[in-house]
């Protein structure tokens, strides 16, 4: 009847409506574990910018002690400040291959495949208007869409349940051929129609019927229920990203601005070490300042990516189309 028919097309968006709800979270783990790779390539060249420069540093204080200008201890700090660093070298570069192992599970790659990624980490900023993503989030998130399709089809549930109050209709309909020779089976004149029907009228039915309509409206009304409580999850996680958004957008901007900071106050602490008017800590504390400014700018441009990502997926935007 028209009810089930109703029913199984429904049934059938449910079915869609749940895949692409799990496309659009393995899609959002990819982009997690691939910019969560390029955030550990560009930590790992930040430990090792530091590294570097606190090498060549403790080469140089070493040189002037030999020459009698800086103290022991100046050379004992420098070289310190080198094991300092070394372990943050060697965890960044574990990092890179935590990663990529997660990466490769994700994408069924063998853990001995190699896997070469390329890509920046970089961002461009969107313009971030909130009530846009929530309107789009409502017709596009596939939790959403579940819901909606669940008042529908406990809707139709009341009206397949009422249909026992009112006589049943059945109709049948059968066209055939019979003949003794074969060969004359299809001639029209050895044709038959038959056409059938039956009605069925309810007198008591111990009130069963009403027993499913009552039973038929508990479920639509808590689909409207579980509904309401979806699209107030929808507009949390909307505003949560939009949160995430301005707050990444506003380290990006600090963070950017640093940077030539720190790299010129690095610059004027080796000028004035070499001139005997800053101290060595001074140069110590200016290189692990730029470092920090650089890891900041990093995690301020990741959660940025994130922040995006877990919008497209609130938003219900699919990011790999399948091709038709």
């Amino acid at each position: 009847n028209s009810v089930n028919l109703k029913q199984s097309r429904i049934n059938m968006k449910i079915q869609q409506e749940t895949l692409r709800a799990k496309k659009l979270d393995v899609e959002f783990e990819t982009k997690r574990l691939f910019f969560g790779l390029l955030l550990a390539y560009e930590t790992a060249r930040i430990a090792q910018d530091l590294l570097d420069q606190a090498n060549a540093h403790y080469i140089n204080v070493k040189s002037k002690f030999e020459q009698g200008t800086v103290s022991k201890f100046d050379v004992l700090q420098s070289k310190v400040q080198i094991s300092k660093v070394i372990p943050e070298v060697v965890k960044a570069r574990n990092d890179i291959d935590l990663v990529k192992a997660e990466l490769k599970k994700l994408l069924s790659l063998k853990m001995q495949d190699p896997l070469n990624v390329e890509g920046k980490l970089d961002c461009a900023f969107i313009e971030i208007k909130e009530g846009d993503f929530l309107g789009e989030a409502y017709s596009r998130n596939p939790q959403m869409i579940l819901r909606l399709l669940g008042v529908d089809m406990t809707k139709w549930g009341i009206a397949f349940a009422k249909a026992g109050y009112g006589p049943m209709i059945n109709a049948n309909f059968d066209y055939n051929y019979k003949a003794g020779d074969v060969a004359n089976m299809f001639n029209y004149k050895h044709s038959n129609w038959s056409v059938g029907g039956k009605v069925t009228v309810p007198l008591f039915d111990a009130f069963s019927t009403k027993a499913k309509v009552d039973g038929a409206r508990v479920k639509y009304n808590q689909a409207g229920l579980e509904k309401e409580n979806t699209a107030d999850q929808v507009a949390v996680d909307i505003t949560r990203a939009c949160l995430d958004l301005k707050e990444s957008m506003a380290i990006i901007g600090y963070e950017k601005d640093g940077i030539e900071e720190a790299k010129e106050a690095l610059k004027i602490a080796n000028i004035g070490y070499d001139n005997g008017v800053m101290i060595n800590l001074d140069v110590l504390d200016a290189q692990v300042s730029l470092s920090q400014v650089e890891r900041n700018l990093a995690n301020g441009i990741y959660d940025y990516l994130i922040a995006k990502a877990f919008l497209d997926k609130t938003m219900g935007k699919e990011f790999f189309k399948e091709e038709k």
